[in-house]
This record gives C-alpha cells, structure tokens and sequence, in this order.
C-alpha cells in the first residue's frame, strides 16, 4: 500500500490527501492536479478506471517534461493529463466508466493497449500516435474504443490500479458557446453515486484513489452542490473500503 502521499507538499491550492483503511486518497479542485500526485505514488504500469463525463483524453498542447517534474502539472489542461501519464509510465491500460452511460445499462468502455501509444512531435510536444478522439464515431458516440461488460473488466483489471474519479460524473453542467447553461445540472446524481458504487464494490481495492471537484475557473460541477456530492461518494467510499 501507498504511504508516500502523506509527505508529499506540491502546494496545490485546495489539494487534501486523506485516507481509508491505509489507502490514499488525494483530492483536488483541477483535474489535471491529480498528475503529481501519480507521480509521488511511485505507481508505474498501472490500469487506470476514469469516472467521469469526459473522457479527457485530449493532446493539445502537452509539452514534454521541460520543467521540474513537481511544476510539470501546471503545463497540462483538465483534459490533457492522462496524455503525458501514459507517455511517461504511469498508465499502461484505461477503462472509461461514465455513470450516465450505467444508467443506461451500457458498458464501460476499453481502450486497447495498442492504441495507449505515445509519441514527440516536431514541436516536442507529447501527441497520441492514434488520438482516442479520432477514433471512428467517437465525435457522434462518445465512445472511446470497446465497450465491455463488468465480468469482462474484472478479467482484464490488473494491478496495480488506480481510482480516478471526477465528481462531475454525476453532476454534470455543460456549456453553450462557453457560456454556463444552469438548466443543463444533470438530476438523478444520487442513483449515479450509488451505482457507481455498487459496481466498484465488485472491484478489488485500488491502490490509489484520486478524486477532483472540478472547481476551476469553468467548473463542471455546480459549485451549488459539489459539496454535497462529494460528502455522498466519500461516506459510501469509506464504508466501502
């Protein structure tokens, strides 16, 4: 089990690392502030399972290291970071779970290993060789490779695994031409907690849990009632773990 996060201070603002039962749970308000929080885990190869509405999966504009790995968050965007994750070790498998597509009873979605590629480009930025976001009906479909069923992530889940969770998975806003649209707030957010709860209970434990509130300067979240479902998901979480 991770016990290092408890030493780690990137002086992130609104960053708190906590735990349950010995497992680290580090929480921040940006998403892509969870990227050196992977980083000081040590945690290398691993299998990731991303909760969320999007599936952040872009590579625009990701430099390559050209800082202190400790400042290099502060060059990647909300959805940018599992990008240069992968290119550096971190991440070797993903499985995207949006809680709107549970609810529906569809599958979690798989992206093969060999479309996990990295590589530079001329402008030494890190670029996916294949984009998972030019995958073939993702624009119309939102899917990001094979959708699969909870028996069959169970035989492809392998350790060691982290739990990245944006609470905007449950609770989502959107935006129309960059404007916040509030009639968009999502309903039903407490049946997305609680069956996105029950499927992880048939999961074994992570190694490593992030959580962010996206509270940044265009939240996705409604700053309203991101409290209130960040206490839901954490006191199930707890009773979970």
């Amino acid at each position: 089990m991770i016990n290092r996060l408890e030493k780690i201070d990137y002086k992130i603002p609104g960053v708190s690392v906590e735990k349950i039962s010995g497992l680290s749970l580090v929480v921040t308000e940006e998403h892509h502030h969870v990227f050196p929080f992977w980083n000081s885990s040590k945690i290398k190869g691993a299998t990731l399972i991303h909760v969320d509405s999007h599936s952040d999966l872009a590579d625009d504009k990701v430099p390559s290291l050209n800082v202190a790995f400790e400042e290099y968050y502060k060059n990647l965007q909300v959805g940018t970071f599992i990008c240069p994750a992968v290119h550096y070790g971190f991440i070797k498998e993903l499985f995207w779970i949006n809680p709107t597509n549970i609810l529906k009873e569809t599958h979690i979605q798989y992206l093969e290993k060999d479309r996990l590629v990295t590589e530079i480009d001329g402008f030494g930025d890190i670029k996916w060789k294949n984009s998972p976001e030019n995958y073939p009906g993702y624009i119309k479909t939102g899917k990001i490779g094979n959708c699969i069923t909870l028996k069959e992530l169970i035989k492809k889940l392998n350790n060691p695994w982290i739990l990245d969770v944006d609470l905007d998975a449950f609770a989502t806003i959107s935006y129309l031409l960059g404007i916040y649209n509030p009639v968009s707030f999502e309903a039903g957010w407490k049946e997305k907690v609680d069956k996105t709860l029950k499927l992880l209970k048939k999961l074994p434990r992570p190694d490593l849990i992030t959580i962010t509130r996206s509270q940044g300067e265009r939240p996705f979240i409604s700053p309203d009632v991101v409290d209130v479902v960040q206490k839901r998901f954490l006191e199930k979480l707890g009773r979970l773990y």
